[in-house]
């Protein structure tokens, strides 16, 4: 079986961290947190050291909140790769019709209504606040998912077939 090192998996992450989908969105949401403009954080001026200091621990809470979703999330892969492991076989063909429903519905042969209603939740704590950028953290974990995916599901694969 292929066995994914710690450090395979790093690398996983930071070549998903420097997709497009992902990287020129990470000056927003350090501004955002920091309360400052990104011209702010880009100027030659400099940032200020107060906000400097403000923005590593921001940036920090961020990552933590990110983190917990990813963790969660393996945890949850590896917890239901146990539980349904007799029921392999079944499993994958149900999943491959699934997919086939997304396709279809993706091509535009299938219209699914589910997949047109939207979520939003709203948080009453500032993004430059800890707890505030925690959540940004979370929300960019479960919003910047599927640009991660295909590593993710990879390495959640594999650890879910290890013990």
């Amino acid at each position: 079986m292929l066995e994914i090192t710690y450090s395979g998996a790093a690398l996983a992450g930071l070549l998903s961290f420097f997709s497009p989908c992902i990287l020129p969105m990470v000056p927003f949401y350090l501004s955002y947190m920091a309360g400052l403009s990104v011209r702010e954080l880009q100027g030659g001026g400099g940032v200020a050291p107060g906000a400097r200091r403000r923005l590593v621990v921001q940036a920090v809470a961020f990552a933590l909140g990110v983190t917990t979703i990813f963790v969660l999330l393996g945890m949850g892969a590896t917890t239901l790769g146990r539980q349904f492991a007799q029921w392999r076989e079944p499993l994958s063909w149900l999943a491959g019709g699934v997919l086939i429903l997304f396709g279809l519905h993706f091509l535009g042969v299938l219209r699914i209504g589910l997949f047109y209603r939207e979520a939003r939740m709203q948080s009453g704590a500032p993004p430059t606040t800890l707890a505030g950028a925690y959540l940004m953290g979370l929300a960019f974990g479960f919003g910047w998912t599927p640009c991660v995916g295909p590593a993710l599901a990879a390495i959640l694969m594999v650890a879910g077939g290890m013990g």
